[in-house]
């Protein structure tokens, strides 16, 4: 624990330098224990908005020199702003910062330079303690992240540093979302009001077909009317309506009036497209859908070999492009049963035919088994898969003669580094122009937490963060609600959440 917050100890140092620096901290440790047992330690909660600062400059509290007492600034009794900048544990937290502001009162209030706070993140303060220990050995964060972890070690790793923009918050506590059995798709349209609708497959086992159900939430005055789930029926011209059985969770876009479900049939094995149109209104209250195919599975190739019984682990996404980008239509990607991403297309006035928008061979896509995904980001579409830990970024390219498809390319910024086995992304209006959001969650390896990173035109992805005390059991979905990204995550108890932008 020393080397790692005072002084990593190379071979080229002298010994007589090293027990120097280690006398002056265990004399440092010395004056802040005897303060603490003699003497009464004063805290303030502090109104001054020029010391505690504001934005992202604000601070969790400070010590007056003058007074010898800790002023503690309102950021650090914002719960949900410690666990979105800071820390997971509110009990670390407080603890560290006592820490912290008891080296200014014991130290800078007593003989030492007064500019003890040269560092802050963990992994500056761990480079103060190889490359400059001078300087380790004077800053209180060092002092802060030794004691902390010092007690911490005999119970438990300490937890880790969270950096988070905060710009998710939990929209309403009190919204009931309802349930869903198994991992699903969201979207929604505007009619007379927000309608959002999640489908998902009920599926008793991994390996069986199960039918697909959505279920509507309509938003009355920002708060949803949920309504019980409907079993999915596909339209069959002068014949009944038929249930749809799936092999792999559905995906689901819309685009005006209507939602775009994507799945792979149980007979077929073969990709399909449903377009659902809203029928009718009963009472303004219940909106009513009818499914038609779309016939994509007639062009796409197998997704698994008839002799084998495992299922693929294949998903996709149903994108209608807005007709501001070129070509304009629907598009589809999927993993085939090569493990190889596949793109295919349908543009509006060239209305029943589905086309391969090839990938080319010069990208080098890696195979792989995980769900891609398609969003239009800055009026762009884009496809974004998983490979080797990092999420990748490819753009479709636009076209200058109608009727042609574009071409897809690379993405000019590096990818992003998130191991995550499931994502979605979507797009933040912001006043300096959109940015794109990338929500994941890793499933496979039991920790269930939420992970987000975010995308810049001109600089790219920032350092993904994980969202605190929030998990998912399954894909994060994402949808836009009244021009806000909304991200829905089901519990490991199957129960919807929504957090908004």
């Amino acid at each position: 624990m020393y080397e790692s917050w005072f002084e990593h100890v190379w071979p080229w140092i002298k010994v007589s330098d090293v027990l120097s620096r280690k006398k002056i901290v265990v004399q440092r440790m010395n004056s802040i224990m005897h303060y603490l047992e003699t003497k009464a330690v004063v805290y303030n909660k502090s109104t001054d908005i020029v010391e505690c600062k504001s934005g992202l400059d604000s601070r969790l509290a400070f010590t007056n020199t003058a007074t010898k007492q800790i002023d503690l600034c309102p950021l650090i009794f914002n719960e949900h702003a410690i666990h979105a900048v800071y820390w997971d544990s509110m009990e670390y937290m407080r603890a560290f910062v006592v820490v912290h502001e008891m080296y200014h009162v014991a130290i800078d209030t007593n003989g030492g330079d007064g500019k003890s706070d040269k560092a802050y993140l963990r992994a500056y303060c761990r480079a103060l303690a190889h490359f400059d220990p001078g300087a380790a050995i004077s800053n209180a964060n060092n002092y802060a992240y030794y004691v902390m972890g010092s007690y911490w070690n005999r119970r438990e790793k300490p937890p880790e540093e969270q950096h988070d923009y905060g710009f998710w918050n939990h929209h309403a506590p009190d919204e009931k979302w309802g349930t869903m059995s198994t991992d699903g798709a969201v979207a929604s349209i505007k009619y007379d009001n927000t309608i959002v609708m999640f489908i998902y497959r009920d599926d008793r086992s991994p390996k069986a077909a199960g039918r697909l159900y959505y279920r509507l939430a309509e938003l009355v005055n920002g708060h949803p009317m949920l309504r019980e789930p409907v079993i999915v029926r596909e339209e069959k011209h002068d014949l009944q309506p038929e249930e749809v059985l799936s092999i792999t969770r559905p995906s689901l876009s819309a685009h005006s009036l209507y939602f775009y479900c994507a799945y792979v049939d149980k007979n077929s094995r073969r990709v399909t497209v449903l377009e659902s149109t809203l029928r009718s209104v009963v009472g303004n209250i219940q909106y009513i859908f009818t499914w038609k195919n779309l016939e994509v599975g007639a062009f796409a190739p197998p997704l698994i070999d008839e002799k084998s019984n495992n299922n693929p682990a294949v998903s996709f996404l149903a994108y209608r492009v807005p007709i501001v980008f070129k070509p304009a239509g629907l598009y589809c990607v999927y993993v085939n049963d090569k493990k190889s991403l596949t793109c295919v297309a349908k543009l509006d006035w060239k209305d029943a035919i589905w086309q391969e928008v090839p990938f080319p061979a010069a990208l080098k896509l890696p195979a792989t088994v995980l769900t891609p995904a398609l969003v239009i980001f800055d009026n762009i579409l884009r496809c974004g898969y998983l490979g080797m830990g990092f999420l990748n970024l490819l753009t479709y390219t636009d076209t200058t003669r109608a009727g042609d498809f574009g071409v897809w390319v690379r993405d000019t910024h590096a990818p992003l580094k998130m191991d995550v086995t499931a994502f979605a992304l979507g797009e933040i209006k912001t006043p300096s122009g959109p940015v794109l959001v990338a929500v994941g969650v890793n499933d496979v390896l039991g920790d269930y937490y939420v992970y987000y990173a975010v995308y810049h035109t001109t600089t790219g992805w920032d350092k993904p963060n994980r969202l605190s005390t929030l998990t998912s059991s399954g894909a994060p979905m994402l949808t836009h609600i009244d021009s806000r990204l909304s991200m829905f995550i089901r519990d490991l108890h199957g129960t919807i959440d929504r957090r908004g932008t």
